[in-house]
């Protein structure tokens, strides 16, 4: 009996690593998916960026409200080196498609795999934002709506 408890204790502690979240200051996993226009989007190729990367559904009421916010921001700071990043809990990419082109989201949207998934803890509260400086270390992390304004603030420090 004590193996079998040893062996499920030990299980426990390695899948629960596997599945934790990034922590604040620390270094952002790396991760990467395919965007809706068959662009590979890695954390990689963002180095350098300030990231704001966005978990969000076309079915999450309170993801859909931010998308604006995040258009804007995307319009206003992009040149400055702001980076935002959709990454879709959806089953589809039809649905995401469809919004995307409706609400003119501006910057890259890809459908969740299971490795960006896992790298951030497995998400199941959405909308979740982590915010990433462009030394790829995690500044802030948001689970729910996001207040425009105090974001903003936290983007444009980070840009300086």
């Amino acid at each position: 009996m004590k193996p079998l408890v040893f062996g499920l204790a030990l299980f426990g502690v390695l899948t629960a690593s596997l599945w934790a979240q990034p922590k604040i200051g620390e270094a952002q996993p790396a991760w990467h998916f395919t965007d809706l226009q068959g662009n590979v989007v890695t954390s990689d190729s963002l180095k350098g960026k300030v990231i704001v990367l966005d978990f969000w559904a076309t079915w999450c009421g309170p993801c859909k409200k931010e998308i604006p916010n995040l258009i804007k921001l995307q319009k206003q700071y992009g040149e400055q080196g702001l980076a935002i990043v959709g990454v879709a809990m959806e089953g589809s990419d039809t649905p995401v498609r469809k919004y995307a082109r409706t609400s003119g989201i501006n910057y890259p949207v890809g459908i969740s795999n299971d490795q960006i998934y896992a790298s951030f803890g497995q998400p199941d509260t959405i909308p979740a934002n982590y915010l990433i400086d462009r030394n790829g270390v995690i500044r802030d992390a948001k689970v729910g709506a996001i207040n425009p304004a105090k974001y903003e603030k936290q983007i444009l420090a980070l840009l300086q």
